[in-house]
Parts: structure tokens; C-alpha cells; sequence
């Protein structure tokens, strides 16, 4: 079997991992009436479709590669896994939530790390039947069947666009307000690393930490469209560690915002 590392460019790897986020995105949609959920060690929710959706990932990942381990946020795991030279991290359903309450702000996310670093990223909106994917410097949007490159904003003109969770935490409130001429909106789940991929906005920060599988697939897709992710000391995140957590991050389309809008403030 040829090592993934050496395959990840061929389109029928990408054709493969859009094939099977596709049957991912029938199964959410097939399960959106369904409200019923548990309620995990860590307090948050679960439900049969994340569990489901995982189930299909991980089956499809194996099939694909079986030396490549899979990392899930719906499976117990080793976390010295993360320290492999390479991996599958998955977020079968981002935005458990807003899928129980009806909302239309949930994803699934898969991401492959090489290294420590998200070489691949696949984000799939299943209400508004849209892809995004990144890999190798390039990165796309299908949208009810259309696809199109899509590429970050390189500078922001005085006129920030921020782009913040629905559940905004104090802290990270507090650094927003520091920032004057810029405007905010407010997205779920691993949405906010698609609108900056787009061109849509330029900063997504963070100053709680989440876990891995929240941030790795949007983090590919940024890379991939020209963006970057740095932590409050102004580096890339690395994923080689065997903490599940982020710690404080940035999402940021380019360096220059760094520089201008963030390093001065944090």
C-alpha cells in the first residue's frame, strides 16, 4: 500500500473524502428531526447521529488507509496518538447544540495531521449543502454541486471584519473591544474558519481553549486558502502534544493582521 503522505495530492483521495462527508451530510439532514440526546462525562451533548456519522467516518477513513489511525471526539483513545507521525482528527458533528435545538449551525469536520501540522482540511454544512476542503496551498467551495476556489483577505483597509462564536466567552469579548473600526458577526461551529477561507472575514480569535477535533479541519482549510493560525504568543499551533485542548488561538487571514490588529492588544 502507497504511504498517504505520497497520495494526499492525487484527486482520488479528494474524491473519496468528499464522496464520503457527502453520505455524512445525507445521514445529519435524514436525522435532523430527531431530538433526543445523552449528556457525556464533560457535560456536553451526544447524540445517536454524532455517533453515527462517526461510525461512517472512521469506516471510511480504514477503508482508505488502515495504517492511519483515527482520532474522534466521539470514541476513547490514547492520547499519546497524537503524537504519531500521521492522522486522522475527526469532529463527526460540531455544534451537537444547535443540531438538538433545531438550529442550522452544526458541521462535520475531518482533518488529517502530518507531523503536528493539518495538512488536509473538509468541512461540510449539511443545511446549506456546502463543502470546504484545503489542501496543498489550495483551497474550495462546492456549493449545491458548483465548485470554486476560494482564497483569504490578505489586509483589512482600517475596516476589521471579526468573526466570534454565538457563545462568546468574557475574555475574548474583552480583546474584541480593544479593537476599534471593526465590525463582528457571529457563527457556530468550525463555520467561522469557512468565512475567513472565503474571504469573508479576517479574524476568528479565541482566548478559552477548545479541543483539537473543534479546530483541526478549519485550520487545514485556512492554511490551505492562505490563512494561518497562531497562538497568544504569535506561532503556529501544533497539534504533536497529548493535551485534546487548544489553548488560546487566532484565526487570522494573514501575518499583517497579527501585526497590526492582534499583537498589540493581547
Amino acid at each position: 500500500m502507497q504511504k498517504l503522505e505520497n497520495i494526499i495530492i492525487k484527486k482520488s483521495l479528494i474524491n473519496n473524502l468528499i464522496d464520503l462527508i457527502d453520505k455524512s451530510m445525507k445521514l445529519a439532514l435524514k436525522s435532523e428531526g430527531k431530538k433526543s440526546y445523552n449528556i457525556k462525562q464533560d457535560g456536553t451533548l451526544v447524540t445517536n447521529t454524532d455517533i453515527d456519522i462517526h461510525n461512517l467516518l472512521k469506516q471510511g477513513l480504514v477503508e482508505i488507509n488502515n495504517n492511519v489511525p483515527v482520532i474522534s471526539e466521539e470514541e476513547k483513545f490514547d492520547p499519546a496518538l497524537f503524537l504519531k507521525n500521521l492522522y486522522w482528527l475527526i469532529d463527526p458533528l460540531d455544534g451537537t447544540s444547535n443540531f438538538v435545538n433545531g438550529g442550522k449551525g452544526y458541521t462535520i469536520n475531518i482533518a488529517l495531521i502530518k507531523k503536528g501540522v493539518p495538512i488536509l482540511g473538509i468541512i461540510a454544512h449539511p443545511p446549506s449543502d456546502t463543502i470546504w476542503y484545503g489542501y496543498l496551498d489550495r483551497a474550495f467551495m462546492i456549493k449545491n454541486g458548483k465548485k470554486k476556489k476560494i482564497k483569504v483577505l490578505k489586509s483589512a483597509n482600517d475596516n476589521l471584519k471579526i468573526i466570534m462564536s454565538k457563545r462568546e466567552d468574557k475574555i475574548t469579548k474583552k480583546f474584541v473591544n480593544k479593537i476599534t473600526n471593526a465590525s463582528i458577526n457571529f457563527f457556530s461551529s468550525s463555520l467561522k474558519f469557512c468565512k475567513i477561507a472565503e474571504g469573508d472575514a479576517h479574524i476568528y480569535p479565541r482566548l478559552t481553549s477548545i479541543s483539537k477535533w473543534d479546530i483541526a479541519a478549519g485550520d487545514g482549510l485556512l492554511r490551505a486558502a492562505g490563512g494561518i493560525l497562531l497562538n497568544e504568543k504569535g506561532k503556529k499551533l501544533i497539534y504533536n502534544t497529548e493535551s485534546i485542548k487548544t489553548g488560546k488561538f487566532f484565526a487570522i487571514s494573514s501575518t499583517k493582521i497579527w501585526k497590526k490588529y492582534i499583537k498589540p492588544n493581547v
